[in-house]
């Protein structure tokens, strides 16, 4: 995975339509990356670890699943992130 992969915009990735991915375009992978950052050491993400999300190629952990339900205040489930996390590998193995 190279340094252009991960600076692509999330506009430009091919990403089901969910709730979870609505989200972290509506904010930007950078400022989703510094505000969990901002929630402490245990919740800490780079903005590389959120594209590995977003794409699917691994599965937040729970603590920073949790991070993710906390920072978006209502707006997102753990179930929601778990369920963009299968949409994107189930439309790879199609």
């Amino acid at each position: 995975m190279g340094t252009q992969t991960l600076q692509q915009p999330v506009d430009e990735l091919e990403l089901p339509e969910t709730k979870f991915s609505k989200w972290v375009k509506a904010r930007s992978v950078a400022r989703v990356a510094a505000d969990m950052c901002k929630l402490g050491q245990d919740y800490a993400l780079t903005f590389g670890a959120v594209y590995q999300h977003l794409r699917g190629d691994t599965e937040p952990r729970p603590t920073k699943m949790r991070g993710y339900v906390r920072l978006a205040a209502g707006e997102l489930t753990l179930e929601d992130i778990h369920e963009h996390v299968e949409r994107v590998r189930a439309a790879r193995r199609a």
